[in-house]
């Protein structure tokens, strides 16, 4: 139930996410098609973290540390 919340939601095409818009052509498509939409998908937020590595754990460090 809750993976199909945002698709409920939004029902605008142009505020949806990558994620929800798989979700809603996961009928018209097949598994392998899926997949590949599904890799295709998480390159750039690995590819954000991968840059950004050292900014995001200093974050979570730092959010520990009760002043």
């Amino acid at each position: 139930m809750s993976s199909c919340w945002p698709f409920m939601v939004l029902k605008d095409q142009d505020l949806w996410t990558v994620i929800v818009a798989l979700y809603n052509i996961r009928s018209s498509t097949t598994m392998d098609q899926q997949f590949v939409a599904l890799t295709f998908s998480i390159i750039p937020p690995a590819i954000l973290f991968i840059f950004f590595q050292r900014y995001i754990m200093q974050g979570f460090t730092f959010s520990g540390i009760k002043g």
